[in-house]
């Protein structure tokens, strides 16, 4: 199991005990970030979870995609006569050269679920400076809580 991939558990248990997981998704990171995949067939496999989803908003946490609807920018949002949405990457908050990276994900997916986020202005993305070494701090306890947490209640582990 990869950070990623336990980053991704934080969350949505966080969006679980915040009655937030009808309202936000996650696509399958390896549906989307696949080397091996066609441009198409990751388009497709993301517009079938958009069309058929019932959620308001979708992460995918190795791609920054969005889809621009009139002025707004809704991150995965799709409505329901929309069959081909058009994709951007928003510009965002950049690590320094560090291997935080996934903390820097967790982080922006994090910040977006606390302040309940589903529509968004390209505004909010203008920001491409890092973010402040406590943001960064308090998203790697979370996720080292959540680690022991996982830990602790493996029945392997007895």
């Amino acid at each position: 199991m990869t950070s990623i991939q336990i980053g991704m558990m934080f969350l949505h248990q966080m969006l679980v005990f915040s009655s937030k997981d009808k309202q936000y998704g996650f696509l399958c990171p390896r549906c989307t970030n696949d080397k091996e995949t066609t441009k198409e067939t990751k388009e497709e496999y993301m517009n079938q979870r958009l069309s058929e989803g019932n959620k308001e908003c979708y992460f995918s946490l190795f791609l920054y995609l969005a889809m621009r609807i009139g002025q707004q920018v809704r991150l995965g949002k799709a409505p329901r006569d929309v069959k081909d949405p058009i994709w951007i990457e928003p510009k965002s908050r950049r690590q320094p050269p560090t291997n935080l990276c996934g903390f820097y994900v967790l982080r922006h997916v994090y910040n977006i679920i606390t302040a309940s986020l589903t529509e968004f202005t390209e505004e909010m993305f203008n920001d491409s400076s890092p973010f402040p070494q406590l943001e960064i701090q308090e998203i790697r306890r979370h996720w080292g809580l959540f680690m022991l947490e996982l830990h602790n209640n493996n029945p392997l582990n007895e």
